[in-house]
């Protein structure tokens, strides 16, 4: 009886589509002809003509919806990764279209018309799913369209899941009761619900209550302990899920399923479903330091000529750097400093004027007269747009610390090498070299917890006042 009212509104759900996207086409014909009264574009052809491009458009339109799982259930998530999938469907769909023209080399049908269809569609469907997501959860909260669940475990982040369930009457989950570990339990009530039973009572209690889904509350470390039980569900036809509280231990991560090699995964990452994102990160550190290494290659080569012939050494200092998940990289610079000026270091020591294990010294004995004008006009830099061309670098990242400074580095404060190194970031725009050890690092480890193409934009903006003003440099 459930399979068959699940496919009853399945099939509702598919015809309401159909006849939003047939609606969709009539509205952008009825548009583009109008437009064609008004403004000198060609007229179309009489609409009998375009029900050959309906009948395709529709079947098309309803399978990507499908595949796209845009049918899958939705309940207790938010409706944004559905409007995508009606972006998706409709950008798909027009590709489609463009290669079943280009076979069956078809040019009858007006293109402006299907732009308008494909933009006309992509607001009614999202409208449609709007609207019907607000009417689901309007009657879940009415009490009807509900899902009983029963809780496994009465540990405090139980408590969690009841609070949030509780908070959320839309999604239409209903508390049912618990199991407990504890046999004296049984009869109790806990955290406002009655405890029906213990976790070895699971097939009975399953057999006495109406229960939609269970939900497992057990330790990650524990999961081998409730592989009969999820055998019991599966036996019964009934969802089990796992509830993975890391909210205490990993409040940065964020979990999700993956696969690797086919296998699938339970993944804790920073990055999760931020590819995209950081491909246009690096595909704006290619562009920006391409065109730059370009236009300011007679610059280049002057400072070069300049460093040479103020003193003996290369103009171009190398240096041994940490860069991504501790990934060792050779970072240039245009030498500031009399040759050999490392091995000075290790003498100077006493006289470091930043906390923790980064060298900073104002007066650097070592530092020639235009390495310190270069230093403070910070063209000393500009050699590392190299290394953001060859990948080891970004233009907006955590500073790449020495090996020896970087190697003393310890704990939490290692995140910072989650993210590429980057010519400028959240400390060079904040004090640069005036920020003590513990802000530089405070700064980076924001960078790397909060990080989006929007921040770096912000950023590399901010970065150029502060070049200009000299601002912090030493």
């Amino acid at each position: 009886m459930i399979r068959e009212r699940v496919s009853f509104i399945l099939k509702l759900y598919g015809l309401i589509d159909v006849s939003v996207v047939a609606c969709s086409f009539g509205a952008a014909y009825l548009i583009r002809s109008w437009f064609a009264e008004v403004a000198y574009v060609p007229r179309l052809m009489h609409f009998s003509e375009y029900f050959p491009l309906l009948g395709a458009i529709l079947p098309i339109w309803l399978s990507l919806l499908y595949f796209n799982k845009m049918y899958a259930s939705h309940r207790g998530k938010s409706y944004w990764p559905f409007l995508w999938t009606v972006v998706k469907t409709n950008v798909e769909g027009i590709c489609v279209l463009s290669v079943l023209f280009f076979i069956l080399k078809l040019h009858v049908f007006n293109r402006s018309l299907i732009m308008l269809f494909v933009l006309l569609c992509i607001v009614c469907l999202t409208g449609e799913k709007i609207l019907l997501f607000k009417c689901l959860q309007y009657v879940r909260k009415q009490g009807r369209n509900i899902k009983r669940v029963l809780l496994i475990g009465t540990d405090p982040k139980v408590q969690v899941l009841i609070k949030h369930i509780n908070q959320h009457p839309e999604t239409g989950f209903v508390i049912a009761g618990l199991l407990s570990e504890a046999p004296e339990d049984i009869g109790r009530n806990v955290y406002g619900y009655k405890v029906l039973g213990t976790a070895d009572m699971l097939y009975q209690v399953l057999h006495t209550e109406i229960i939609d889904e269970v939900v497992f509350t057990t330790p990650i470390f524990a999961l081998h302990r409730i592989k009969r039980s999820l055998e019991v569900c599966e036996l019964m036809g009934i969802n089990g899920r796992i509830f993975l509280d890391t909210c205490d231990d990993a409040s940065h991560f964020k979990m999700f399923i993956d696969s690797m090699i086919d296998i699938p995964l339970l993944s804790f990452s920073y990055r999760e479903k931020q590819f995209f994102s950081l491909g246009i990160k690096r595909l704006m550190d290619i562009a920006i330091a391409g065109t730059l290494l370009l236009i300011l290659s007679p610059l280049l080569a002057i400072l070069a000529g300049l460093i040479k012939r103020e003193s003996s050494g290369l103009a171009i200092f190398k240096q041994i750097r940490s860069g991504l998940n501790g990934r060792k990289f050779v970072m240039y610079k245009f030498r500031t400093m009399v040759d050999g000026a490392e091995a000075l270091r290790n003498q100077l020591l006493t006289q470091n004027q930043s906390s923790g294990p980064i060298f900073k010294m104002e007066d650097d004995p070592r530092i020639t007269p235009l390495g310190k004008y270069l230093r403070r006009t910070s063209l000393d830099e500009l050699p590392q747009l190299w290394n953001v061309l060859k990948g080891d670098m970004s233009l907006v990242g955590p500073r790449p610390l020495p090996l020896v400074e970087s190697a003393q580095i310890t704990g939490r404060e290692r995140r910072r090498l989650a993210m590429k190194p980057g010519i400028t970031g959240m400390w060079q725009c904040n004090g640069r070299s005036h920020s003590s050890y513990h802000h530089l690092i405070t700064m980076d480890l924001e960078y790397v917890d909060n990080w989006s193409l929007l921040l770096d934009m912000k950023l590399l903006i901010k970065t150029i006042p502060v070049v200009i003003q000299c601002i912090g440099a030493m």
